[in-house]
């Protein structure tokens, strides 16, 4: 008999009773979730089928005041550009900020 057979008999018994526990474990569960079910039942009261009286309907609440017109901003225009180089990088700014 080769050492591997000789450890599956050897993990063999402790894995069998590991799945019976587990078996076990698992029948206790079912059996108690079958006595919650049926205890959930029996306290709940069925809802009648023609009710006396009509449902109240849920209330809205309140809509919310208009808000005031919204203010569009006025973009400035850049300045026009007269040629000096010395000003080009502020008129150049002055685009990417119009644009």
């Amino acid at each position: 008999m080769s050492k591997q057979q000789q450890q599956q008999q050897q993990t063999g018994a402790p894995q069998a009773a590991t799945e019976q526990t587990v078996t076990d474990a698992l029948e206790i569960l079912c059996q108690q979730l079958d006595t919650l079910t049926k205890a959930l039942a029996a306290t709940q009261t069925p809802t009648p089928q023609n009710p006396t009286t009509a449902p109240i309907p849920p209330t809205l609440p309140n809509p919310p005041a208009k808000a005031p017109p919204a203010m569009k901003a006025k973009v400035v225009l850049p300045p026009d550009f007269d040629g000096d180089q010395r000003k080009s990088h502020t008129f150049l700014s002055a685009c990417t900020l119009y644009l």
